[in-house]
């Protein structure tokens, strides 16, 4: 296994910028939910979100604006037939091969309805296909059982642990999955 720092190689980014009008997939969430690059007019809502999930957390509206216009960011949402957004994932692309999940969250609300794994699986299999994307890393709150398990059931291992990582002292989990070594029956043949 290689070392955890290993991963983080100082390098330049040169991945072009993806289209925000394009939609990646559309899934059976409940009812017929669109995953799609986010825009612009997400904000609010992926800051509501956040707000929702994490009170005075991670991402506020202007941090999620700079991540729309990062090259190397992916946004995904889901927005559901209503057209509210119920959900997001921010990852980036850190080339030649690697894929760094950095945000995942859900709108309490629509919790446990698979949104998170199709946002998952969305932004794996995008990166995968568009980019030959192999090595995915993540890292989640120690104490977030139901997010280890939607990672370990997408292939992800733990590999290891940063002690008191989170404002409040609690430890990180770090997570990788090897896109190459996936089962079959797992991300890259899923069908989302």
């Amino acid at each position: 296994m290689k070392p955890l720092g290993s991963y983080f190689p100082k390098r330049e980014f040169l991945s072009p910028p993806l289209q925000s009008n394009k939609r990646l997939h559309s899934i059976n969430v409940q009812k017929c939910a669109a995953i799609r690059l986010a825009e612009p007019g997400d904000i609010p809502a992926l800051a509501a979100i956040e707000d929702a999930s994490r009170p005075g957390g991670n991402w506020n509206a202007a941090q999620v604006a700079e991540e729309l216009e990062r090259e190397r960011a992916i946004v995904i949402v889901d927005e559901q037939p209503n057209g509210q957004v119920a959900g997001w994932i921010v990852t980036w692309r850190v080339p030649p091969d690697e894929l760094h999940v950095l945000e995942l969250a859900v709108c309490p609300s629509h919790r446990r309805k698979g949104i998170a794994t199709s946002l998952l699986l969305a932004a794996l299999n995008k990166q995968h296909r568009e980019e030959a994307t192999t090595l995915v890393l993540l890292e989640v709150r120690a104490s977030n059982e139901g997010a280890i398990s939607m990672y370990e059931k997408a292939g992800f291992i733990a590999v290891g642990r940063r002690r008191k990582f989170y404002s409040d002292g609690e430890d990180a989990i770090l997570m990788n999955c090897d896109l190459n070594s996936v089962p079959t029956t797992n991300v890259l043949n899923s069908q989302v």
